[in-house]
């Protein structure tokens, strides 16, 4: 990661541990606003939520969130934590960093993909993207192009076992040791890839019904029987246990990524992406929705302060 200078850097994460923590003045609850949360992720101390319009919100808890200046107003997909520093990514190849989810910082691609997904693994971030791009970084700072022989929509990428994995539109499955060489993996007949995640030493790609391929080390699959369950967007791993979120407020778990369960939801619309940190779930989605969770069962909308 570069800085201009170590002490600027101190101080501005000692400044945006203090700004998590303040208080609001005035909350209004989740799934009223305008804005869709396309991604979130925990970082050292804090959840990130990015959406539509370049929307940025921070919560210490998962509960109570706040409105960040990005300083785009491009869609903001996805989001990452890694080597100290939170990534976002979005439309026309646009990447933001942050040390303290406060404070954002645009940075070059000389790419005008939609990137989709981004991860951090092995010393390097990895984001994929519309026409088959993957970007690659050791600093989130400076950007270089790797060429995977895809022409597909990306979604999705997860690291896990030493390997990252993309997926994407025409049932695409990418995968790679070190992010710079990718190879394409068999695809699943009928399949339509949204999300991978990685936990318990196994990937899992979920996405439209019918849609669930397991794998331990990204280049042998396995693909499950699937219920009629709803289009799912993401998946992620924690306590134990898969949490996938999907259209119409759907959420499932399972322990092991093959058998699923449909729990109840306090919201109806679309999720489209969640995240787990500090013994929290987190989901997002259209209209400003959040959703929190201790265990991925039972879950309550939180509230966003003006």
């Amino acid at each position: 990661m570069k800085t201009n200078s170590r002490g600027l850097l101190m101080g501005m994460v000692l400044m945006g541990a203090v700004d998590l923590l303040a208080q609001p003045v005035t909350q209004t609850a989740s799934g009223s606003t305008g804005i869709t949360l396309f991604g979130v992720a925990h970082g050292e101390g804090a959840f990130v939520a990015v959406g539509s319009d370049g929307a940025i919100r921070t919560s210490a808890d998962g509960e109570v969130w706040m409105s960040r200046n990005s300083g785009v107003t491009t869609n903001l997909r996805a989001v990452t934590y890694g080597n100290g520093l939170y990534v976002a990514v979005g439309d026309n190849g646009t990447i933001l960093i942050s040390p303290n989810a406060v404070e954002w910082t645009i940075r070059p691609t000389r790419s005008s993909a939609y990137l989709n997904g981004i991860v951090y693994g092995k010393d390097a971030f990895v984001a994929v993207g519309s026409s088959g791009t993957i970007l690659v970084s050791r600093d989130g700072a400076e950007w270089n192009r790797r060429e995977s022989r895809s022409p597909a929509y990306l979604r999705n990428v997860a690291f896990g076992n030493g390997a990252y994995v993309a997926v994407g539109s025409d049932a695409t499955m990418l995968a790679s040791t070190n992010g710079v060489d990718w190879i394409t993996r068999p695809q699943m007949q009928n399949a339509c890839y949204r999300s991978v995640g990685f936990g318990r030493g196994t990937f899992v790609v979920v996405g439209c019904r019918y849609t669930l391929s397991t794998s331990t080390n990204g280049g042998v699959w396995k693909n499950w029987s699937w219920g009629n369950y709803p289009y799912l967007h993401d998946v992620t791993f924690g306590k134990d246990r898969f949490v996938a979120v999907g259209d119409r407020g759907a959420v499932l778990t399972s322990a092991e990524g093959t058998c699923w369960n449909q729990e109840d939801s306090p919201m109806h619309r679309k999720l489209r992406s969640l995240a787990y940190g500090a013994g929290v779930f987190v989901a997002v989605g259209c209209a400003g929705t959040i959703m929190s969770s201790a265990n991925g069962v039972d879950w309550t909308l939180a509230s966003l302060s003006q």
